[in-house]
């Protein structure tokens, strides 16, 4: 959790550029809801669509930053949320969160085919997913 709150504090440097400002919010508000211990099935859902849109001008004016937190997410959420759900057979919550991984990869699906241009997009995606195992 301290590497996804590292990588929102510095998106949170970004908010100068004021069409970020708002994506930013539910960013943070979403790092919030996922240090809750025991969030409920619509807390993780509202997670998932805190990440998803939101981001999407994220990746277009701090690339790199955006990139890294969403990496940093993925992770914890995997480490974090799913893997102790499975322990312990919680399977509705294990599908919720990974309902939330989900949303979180499709809206770097969804900034790819809107920049389509941006080749490079996946290759950095895949050198922050590779920085944080």
């Amino acid at each position: 959790m301290d590497v996804v709150q590292a990588a929102a504090s510095a998106l949170s440097a970004s908010r100068k550029i004021e069409s970020v400002d708002s994506s930013l919010k539910h960013v943070l508000e979403a790092v919030k809801l996922l240090d809750l211990p025991s969030p409920s099935l619509n807390v993780i859902e509202k997670i998932g669509s805190c990440l998803r849109k939101p981001l999407l001008p994220l990746y277009q004016h701090c690339t790199n930053l955006a990139l890294r937190f969403c990496s940093a997410t993925l992770i914890c959420i995997s480490v974090k949320k799913v893997q102790p759900a499975l322990l312990v057979q919680a399977n509705s919550l294990v599908a919720a969160w990974q309902a939330t991984q989900t949303a979180l990869l499709s809206g770097v699906l969804d900034f790819i085919e809107r920049n389509p241009t941006s080749c490079s997009f996946l290759g950095l995606f895949a050198q922050h997913l590779t920085v944080h195992r």
